[in-house]
């Protein structure tokens, strides 16, 4: 129900975009401040009882009485009405989308007043991008228990299941296609051990065509056992990325638990 009519005016203060346990999904973090609602002759709107905040990567409406997001996993936060910013996080599909905002006061009777303007957010100026949204193949020695996706699902200590790696193979890889073309920024691994089977050292190539032929980012890097290591990239284009990894020598088998690679999309070329 449109009971006040107001306009509540959003800006935004902190933005970010981070990843747990660089998962699919990317998890988009704000801090998000507005201007209290005011009345026709510009005297504050006492009445309410509550903000709600509604947030979606699809455009938000309203259609018969009812805030509607086709197409995106709508949500709604309660913010207390003496506060006027409020921290968000939203899980976006993927690294590409965007984030829109609209906001109501409501009452105690959950009546609602006109949204907001629809603000939309471009959260990404750093984009993790090692996800199986990007992964395009990878070496067919994967442990079953132990597939690939493992390497971007959020592992935590003491769960073995999680790890990503092979008992046939002395050496592991796997291609990405950023599908756009991206500025690199840096690259890490968690590299993990169990008694012989754990990772020894990781190399990173990439290209800007499909056709081009790999060049070396950084080559037989060694890896921190059971922690990470970081490369720098320093703005590297790509959009085309391979990361291998190796095992101990002689022993053909291979584990590492967690992969991030992380870069600015870059607009013009």
């Amino acid at each position: 129900m449109n009971v006040y009519g107001v306009r509540i005016g959003f800006s935004l203060l902190i933005l970010l975009v981070s990843a747990s346990g660089l998962m699919a999904h990317t998890k988009f973090k704000a801090k998000v401040t507005w201007d209290p609602p005011v009345d026709s002759s510009g005297q504050p709107v006492q009445n309410f009882d509550h903000y709600r905040l509604y947030i979606c990567s699809q455009p938000i409406d309203r259609e018969e009485g009812k805030v509607v997001c086709h197409g995106g996993n709508l949500i709604a936060e309660d913010v207390n009405k003496d506060r006027h910013e409020a921290n968000i996080e939203y899980n976006l599909p993927t690294a590409e989308d965007n984030v829109y905002f609209r906001a109501t006061t409501r009452t105690q009777d959950s009546e609602e007043s006109k949204l907001s303007k629809q603000l939309m957010f471009t959260p990404h100026r750093f984009v993790p991008l090692a996800n199986s949204y990007y992964m395009t193949e990878a070496s067919n020695q994967f442990e079953s228990n132990h597939p690939v996706e493992h390497l971007w699902d959020g592992c935590i200590e003491n769960e073995p299941q999680c790890t990503g790696g092979s008992k046939e193979s002395e050496k592991i890889w796997i291609e990405f296609d950023f599908k756009n073309l991206y500025l690199l920024q840096y690259a890490r691994l968690f590299g993990d051990a169990e008694g012989t089977w754990q990772s020894w050292n990781w190399s990173l190539s990439h290209k800007l065509e499909k056709n081009d032929p790999w060049q070396s980012a950084f080559t037989n890097v060694e890896v921190q056992v059971s922690d990470w290591v970081k490369q720098e990239l320093r703005d590297i284009p790509a959009r085309y990325v391979r990361v291998e990894i190796s095992g101990t020598e002689g022993t053909n088998t291979v584990q590492a638990r967690e992969l991030a690679i992380v870069g600015k999309r870059q607009e013009n070329r």
